[in-house]
């Protein structure tokens, strides 16, 4: 009952901030960098540009 009620309230926090905050979500770029080799170099390019 505890755990329910808390994965409720995160739920309604993370629905009014995402309201307050007019879906900040979509102004995110999101890039995903995986593999074995390279990774490190990758993202530091990617930072600074």
């Amino acid at each position: 009952m505890l755990r329910s009620l808390k994965g409720l309230y995160h739920l309604l926090v993370a629905m009014a901030a995402m309201l307050w905050f007019r879906f900040p979500s979509r102004k995110l770029t999101v890039i995903g960098v995986t593999g074995t080799d390279g990774k490190t170099t990758t993202t530091t390019l990617i930072y600074e540009i």
